[in-house]
């Protein structure tokens, strides 16, 4: 079923053998099955069908109930995927993309335009956004969490602008962590392994009254580096991190919670010829109140504080955030529904250069934004035809107010099938680097060369037209398709290279420049398909396909071809998956996991497929398992590292066992 989505051509297996274990154990282990057997330790595909969602409205709905292409990893998918990091959890989902550049650095994007950078992507923890203003991404190396604490990720694919802002373009990704009345007790968990070197966590959870719940952890791991083709392994790092999270529930209507954490770590790169092992280390603090009135209404303020600080051979980074968000939800009437919100960031952000020749101008920058949003959800149908329409203005220190204003349709057509189409603009901001990044490098004594920002550069819009469906065919059959078009208008490039004068420097001279520019615009369609069968009691399948396809060109007046062929081949235009969570006898779970990955010619990466498999024991307070990923080859290319001089990296194969032991309250 799965197989049959993809154009009929061989794959390049280098490990065949490897495979036909996959495929046969599955099929045997599967035949031993009784159907009637005890049943899997998850939930029911009509439970999960109502799980509560919060990231496309910033309100608890069920999937039901979302028009939106929205994907949720639960505490269990989490469990039994037997990832150690936030890209490699995320990386199985329709419409997702994960390539890893190195042992610390991933790229990552959804529905096309991948980057190192991760840019048109808004990724949150627990509502807190990891966005840098500075290059416009996302430090994914930083976004390390203890993998036991969260609750849930749920992926938005498609526009989020007119709830979240700016830079939620093609997606956002929200990792909602559990709250401390869900982590009492004492956890531990140790990973040992050929590329995990080491990974361990231990959280203690307590409380003080019955309203009053609190969590401490700490973690720290050991990354070994990947396949480098010169034999330079300079990528092996590590990381610390401890932090605390505190639930008070006072009474039914009102909750307050209060959590943080610091870390402290290095993230060794290459840069030109040169290896360098930058410090990094940083810490925030969020803290959240929220009162439900009577009717369902509520409201929810949250702020929070975030520091960052970067050192490297290019330049120190200190960055700080302080960010406040505040929503209130009413039942204007038995038809409305009405969302309001306001916000503020300030984001001043300093830069010191290390090297002559590289910096921003300035070097300090207070990046302040203001944003309000208006949100009226109709019931047309009350249970059955539902109509939203909503409004983001949002000021910023680059191109001012920008609007991103949405409309969404759902149509429930029975308690277990709905459809939805949405019509949404976004904006990605222009990033400090785009407008004040300079490389300049000396040609003569009267004459340099630049390549920099652009004070002119404009913001990257889009605008989505998507829709969907939803539909639990049977007790045991659940299927998950959306489709989408996408405009984009002046996406990132650069300007042809003109002679001209450098005057921010004193006294100015004479520059070959070339800086960014808006060069690009084009479209983007395709489908993404998720269907998920529960076979029988202990086995369930699910998987994903993902088409993609770029209609790109450069804007009149401008030639880029480079920027084009970079977005065109930096993401796959098909990928595909399969899982199988197969539980046997006395608790041991026996998963596999099989992906492809199309070509990407820009990183000059050829098409992949590749495996993972997990063995598990998992009863009482104990999870053993014994986990091997990429296993159908050792060293294949995912992505490129974005220097021509750092050759692109292989990918080990990898095992490593894990245990996790967990005490009852």
């Amino acid at each position: 079923m799965f197989f049959s989505l993809y154009p009929k051509k061989r794959f390049p297996f280098s490990h065949p053998a490897c495979l036909a274990m996959v495929l046969f154990s599955c099929s045997a282990v599967a035949r031993t099955i009784d159907a009637n057997d005890q049943s899997i330790k998850t939930l029911s595909l009509e439970e999960l069908g109502k799980i509560e969602v919060t990231t496309q409205n910033k309100e608890p709905e069920q999937v039901w109930s979302t028009p939106a292409a929205i994907s949720v990893l639960t505490q269990e998918d989490i469990r039994r995927i037997g990832a150690t990091n936030i890209p490699e959890l995320i990386r199985m989902l329709p419409g997702v993309f994960v390539g890893t550049v190195n042992s610390n650095q991933w790229a990552v994007g959804v529905r096309g335009f991948t980057s190192n950078f991760s840019k048109s992507l808004l990724v949150l923890i627990d509502g807190r956004s990891v966005y840098t203003p500075l290059f416009g991404g996302v430090y994914w190396h930083v976004q390390d969490l203890v993998i036991e604490d969260i609750d849930r990720i749920e992926v938005i694919r498609g526009p989020g602008g007119t709830i979240w802002g700016q830079n939620a373009v093609n997606g956002v990704i929200n990792i909602i962590t559990k709250k401390a009345n869900k982590t009492q007790g004492v956890m531990t968990s140790q990973v040992a392994a050929n590329l995990e070197r080491y990974n361990g966590s231990l959280r203690i959870g307590g409380k003080a009254g019955e309203h009053f719940h609190y969590r401490l952890f700490g973690k720290g791991f050991l990354r070994d580096h990947e396949i480098h083709p010169d034999g330079d392994n300079y990528d092996e790092w590590h990381m610390m991190r401890a932090g605390f999270r505190t639930d008070y529930t006072p009474n039914e209507h009102d909750s307050f919670t209060l959590q943080g954490d610091i870390y402290h770590g290095t993230t060794p790169r290459r840069v030109g010829v040169t290896d360098t092992e930058d410090p990094v280390s940083g810490g925030d603090i969020l803290a959240r109140f929220s009162h439900d009135f009577s009717k369902g209404s509520n409201v929810f303020v949250q702020g929070y504080i975030d520091r960052t600080t970067r050192g490297g051979i290019v330049g120190g980074v200190y960055q700080n955030t302080f960010d406040i968000d505040g929503i209130l939800k009413w039942h204007a009437n038995d038809r409305n529904t009405v969302l309001v919100g306001a916000g503020y960031r300030n984001n001043p952000t300093v830069f010191r250069p290390h090297e002559p020749g590289v910096t921003f101008l300035p070097t300090d920058q207070n990046y302040l934004l203001y944003r309000t949003f208006i949100q009226d959800e109709i019931a047309l149908m009350p249970d059955r035809l539902t109509f939203t329409a909503g409004m983001k203005a949002e000021h910023n220190p680059f191109t001012g107010w920008e609007l991103q204003p949405s409309g969404r349709l759902l149509f429930r057509a029975s308690e277990h099938q709905s459809y939805w189409a949405s019509v949404s603009r976004a904006v990605r901001i222009p990033s400090q680097l785009e407008e004040n990044f300079r490389l300049t490098a000396m040609l003569s004594p009267t004459l340099e060369f630049l390549v920099g920002g652009n004070k002119h550069f404009e913001s990257e819009t889009l605008l989505g037209y998507e829709a969907g469906y939803r539909q639990l065919l049977t007790s045991n059959f659940y299927i998950d398709v959306a489709g989408y078009f996408n405009q984009y208008k002046r996406l990132q490039g650069f300007l042809p290279m003109t002679l001209g004068v450098d005057d921010e420097v004193s006294p100015p001279i004479a520059a070959y420049k070339i800086l960014y520019g808006n060069t690009t615009e084009g479209s983007t369609r395709g489908i993404e398909f998720a269907p998920d069968w529960k076979v029988n009691s202990r086995w369930r399948l699910n998987g994903s396909y993902s088409l993609l396809r770029f209609n790109l060109r450069a804007r009149d007046g401008y030639s880029d071809p480079a920027a084009i062929r970079g977005y065109v081949g930096s993401s796959p235009l098909n990928q595909f998956s399969v899982q199988s969570r197969i539980d046997l006898w006395r608790s041991f779970e026996f998963d596999q996991t099989l992906r492809h990955v199309g070509s990407l010619p820009a990183q000059n990466v050829p098409s992949y497929t590749t495996s993972d498999l997990r063995m598990g024991w998992h009863h009482g307070s104990f999870d053993i398992s014994v986990n091997g990923r990429d296993l159908l080859d050792n060293g294949h290319k995912e992505f490129g590292a974005g220097d021509d001089l750092v050759p692109t990296l292989g990918v080990r194969r990898s095992i490593f066992g894990k245990i996790v032991w967990t005490s009852k309250p």
